[in-house]
């Protein structure tokens, strides 16, 4: 809920990217996450230290890889079967 709260993200948007979609702006000191929305665009999100904290936790908790990884094509925000969800 902290995700969808704080960024103004569809719920679309937070479960379709992948953890290499996350990536961090030297530039600006912050995490950003690329997404698809809903008429086929690229969005880069912001994404708030404490949100990333308590979704790093949940990826842990899962046995998911908390370090950003280019080649992690994990789930971003997975299920608790570690899987992606699915919009049905």
């Amino acid at each position: 809920m902290m995700l969808l709260a704080t960024t103004g993200l569809r719920l679309n948007e937070v479960i379709t990217p992948k953890w290499n979609d996350l990536y961090f702006d030297y530039f600006r000191k912050k995490y950003y996450l690329e997404t698809d929305t809903k008429r086929d665009g690229k969005r880069h999100v912001w994404i708030k230290d404490y949100v990333l904290e308590e979704i790093m936790e949940y990826r842990s908790r899962l046995g998911l890889n908390t370090e950003i990884d280019p080649l992690d094509d994990s789930p971003f925000y997975p299920n608790r079967s570690g899987k992606q969800y699915l919009l049905t």
